[in-house]
């Protein structure tokens, strides 16, 4: 409870004020992936080492404070020790409400067994979201993996089985000119196997065109037919039911998003580099996944959060991000946070 309400502290302060410190945390744990995929080329491009569970521990032991913890990669689950690290995180992050991560699903049996191990520890909410990109052909080719979409669905089934209240799993569906008018076979295919399927469990995100996917010059990633998506994002937003918090979030997510497919602007004043931050598996601070702005490296500032979050450069780019001169994107990784930092706009 103490921790769900300075959760709630820092969201409502958001909304005056940028925050002395940011609240959410999106961590990508490793650059390894074993898909291949059409829309990002994280395969592609050098992979980093994997920071050790002791630079980790270093990190948290000297950022305590972030409420809200999102790991991605790469594929996370190809880590061996991510339990590990998520005790860690249980351990020393004293205000960690949520913990939620994306992830293919294709590690069935390891991504079970983790995730079951993780939900015990110090955590108010786990949240997974599995990566499902169209029905079963189209997505096993957007993924370049034979038998993709039947390990992902298998993985959604048994993580639906776990029958606790501090877990919860969807599906993560990202658009792009490949899959744009796939949103309802991708529903139907779901509910063929899985009758009991609901859009509580379906999520929507946009692809986008940035330097950490590389995949800058890909021209099948911007969406060239704008009205045929909207009609598509309207139909399923008549479709989504509205019985919790993080559905009425994704609902405005998506309504919002509409707006920034017409306009190309974000639709609301980003709060990264103020709510949020990410932080790539080199330990480099950025605002965002989509603004390639380093402010500085962890590992080389001794792990020491506050002194890159009080360095001028840090400053510099929040400024430019409050006047609209970062790339300008919608997606969840920060419309979430910046919906909950806009409530008198959103209301």
């Amino acid at each position: 409870m103490v921790k769900t309400i300075r959760l709630f502290t820092k969201v409502i302060g958001s909304n005056f004020s940028d925050r002395r410190l940011p609240y959410k945390l999106t961590w990508a744990m490793t650059d390894r992936c074993n898909h291949r995929c059409k829309v990002c080329n994280i395969w592609k491009g050098p992979k980093a080492d994997d920071s050790s569970l002791e630079e980790i521990e270093s990190f948290f032991e000297k950022a305590p404070f972030f409420s809200w913890i999102s790991l991605t990669g790469g594929e996370i689950f190809l880590r061996d020790d991510i339990y590990e690290i998520c005790r860690i995180i249980s351990g020393r992050v004293r205000d960690i409400c949520f913990l939620t991560f994306p992830t293919n699903g294709f590690l069935t049996d390891k991504i079970v067994g983790d995730i079951e191990k993780i939900i015990g520890l110090n955590f108010n909410k786990v949240v997974a979201s599995i990566s499902l990109d169209g029905p079963p052909l189209l997505h096993d080719e957007l993924r370049g993996i034979p038998g993709a979409w039947e390990k992902a669905v298998r993985t959604f089934i048994l993580l639906k089985k776990i029958k606790s209240k501090k877990f919860s799993v969807n599906f993560g569906y990202t658009i792009s000119n490949y899959n744009l008018l796939s949103i309802s076979d991708t529903v139907r295919a779901l509910r063929e196997v899985y009758p009991g399927f609901s859009l509580k469990d379906f999520h929507i995100n946009l692809a986008f065109n940035a330097g950490r996917y590389l995949n800058l010059n890909d021209r099948n990633i911007a969406i060239n037919d704008r009205e045929a998506l909207i009609k598509q994002l309207g139909a399923y937003q008549k479709r989504k039911p509205l019985n919790d918090l993080l559905s009425v979030i994704d609902y405005t997510h998506v309504r919002l998003l509409k707006r920034f497919i017409r306009s190309g602007r974000t639709p609301l004043p980003c709060l990264s580099l103020a709510s949020s931050c990410f932080i790539d598996s080199g330990w480099n601070l950025y605002p965002c996944f989509n603004f390639d702005s380093r402010i500085g490296n962890l590992k080389e500032a001794g792990f020491d959060f506050k002194k890159l979050w009080d360095d001028p450069e840090r400053i510099k780019v929040r400024d430019m991000i409050k006047a609209g001169g970062c790339p300008q994107c919608w997606t969840p990784c920060e419309s979430y946070q910046t919906i909950l930092g806009n409530l008198a706009r959103v209301l």
